[in-house]
């Protein structure tokens, strides 16, 4: 017979202890973050974590293999497929009621192409994958609504928008916008770079993978849905479009007629509204391109005039090494070049009969009579260069020095 030992101590279940955890803590490969109301993460580490909150905290980590961007406004996943989300949830519940004011704004927008205005909205709401054509806002004028139009759809969108300029386009590092649903540009300008400007954002447009780069960190791939809507004072250069039209749709927008200094408080309180009206009542027409709109939707007076004051991607790539000789040497107020001192200079990776044909077709020079001059190069030679004057390519220009050619 077993003896039973009187002060045997009996075991005492274990009930674990509750946290109180702030802010959800994620593992993201082998490194931790928490994350904030705004969807946004903060690097920690694993030891900062177990003295903040004791052992315990391993039971409140949700560990993720990687990243992947998932928009969706009606069925949001902050962890999909084992991947963090990199897109954030929407902050608005659509609930039935009027939003005169946001239609107000939308037929002063788009007027005549208010149907379309409201296809694009559709899609951003309930098929955010779907691609969409760059829209432009374009008026010289003030008072427009322009500015009030991009920050309309912040407030809609926020958490999913980006603010970009021109620098974000020349650089490679583009993690602040990568996971974008809207990419905004208020006055916009392209300071003479359209060349290259235009063609990453044709590369956006249409682009489904996108690289993402960041300072000091590794570079990820992540999928792409982002649209470019830009506003700009220029009406003729708010990019670059070429002969045959298919991503961009530009409107000229008139003065507003009255000032509602309240008008964007009464936007956003119609906001749930307006998504209860395009996920229960809108009646949106079948998809009609790879933009989800015929490219011959974009035509109108406002596309087909930037069109025309539109340039070939040569003429910029040219015009940018020109601009860029200028700036390097200040006191130069003409430059003397060949077609074959173009191609010596830097970023002109074009054949000597490409540059030939652009200077004579586009910048509409002829060269002069057999001469003797200094080139682009500092060289002093003989022969029929064409003539550049400072003014044509940089803001600083004055006056036109005397001629210094020294003809035989």
């Amino acid at each position: 017979m077993k003896k039973t030992l009187k002060n045997s101590k009996k075991k005492v279940p274990t009930t674990k202890i509750k946290l109180d955890i702030k802010y959800p803590i994620y593992c993201i490969g082998q490194k931790y973050f928490q994350q904030d109301q705004q969807g946004k993460l903060h690097p920690t580490t694993f030891q900062i974590l177990t003295t903040q909150y004791g052992a315990g905290v391993k039971d409140y980590i949700t560990y993720c293999l990687t990243y992947v961007n998932e928009p969706s406004h009606t069925n949001y996943k902050q962890v999909y497929a084992d991947k963090y989300n990199t897109y954030n949830k929407m902050q608005h519940t659509p609930l039935k009621g009027e939003w005169k004011h946001i239609e107000g704004l939308l037929k002063h927008i788009f007027d005549e192409q208010y149907q379309m205005g409201l296809e694009y909205f559709w899609n951003l709401y309930l098929h955010p994958k779907q691609k969409l054509p760059f829209l432009g806002l374009v008026s010289a004028e003030k008072g427009t609504g322009k500015s009030t139009f991009l920050n309309f759809l912040h407030s809609i969108f926020n958490g999913n928008t980006a603010v970009v300029t021109v620098k974000d386009f020349e650089g490679n590092f583009n993690s602040s916008f990568a996971s974008a649903l809207i990419c905004t540009s208020d006055e916009h300008d392209e300071q003479g770079k359209r060349g290259k400007i235009t063609q990453k954002l044709k590369n956006l447009i249409t682009e489904t993978i996108i690289r993402v780069e960041a300072k000091h960190q590794n570079a990820v791939y992540l999928n792409w849905y982002g649209k470019m809507i830009f506003s700009a004072n220029d009406e003729d250069g708010i990019t670059h479009i070429e002969p045959e039209n298919t991503r961009f749709w530009i409107r000229k927008i008139s003065k507003l007629t009255t000032d509602d200094f309240d008008f964007l408080t009464k936007l956003k309180n119609e906001i749930p509204a307006f998504l209860y009206f395009l996920g229960n009542e809108f009646d949106a027409r079948p998809t009609r391109g790879r933009l989800y709109f015929e490219p011959s939707e974009f035509e109108n007076d406002a596309s087909r005039n930037v069109q025309a004051n539109s340039k070939s991607d040569n003429y910029n790539i040219i015009k940018e090494a020109l601009i860029e000789w200028f700036e390097n040497n200040q006191g130069a107020k003409i430059a003397y070049a060949t077609a074959s001192n173009i191609f010596d200079l830097k970023g002109v990776e074009l054949t000597i009969p490409e540059i030939r044909n652009v200077i004579k077709k586009e910048f509409k020079l002829s060269t002069i009579p057999n001469r003797r001059y200094t080139n682009v190069h500092h060289n002093n030679v003989t022969g029929t260069p064409f003539i550049f004057y400072r003014q044509d390519f940089v803001d600083d220009a004055t006056d036109i020095p005397e001629d210094d050619e020294m003809p035989f």
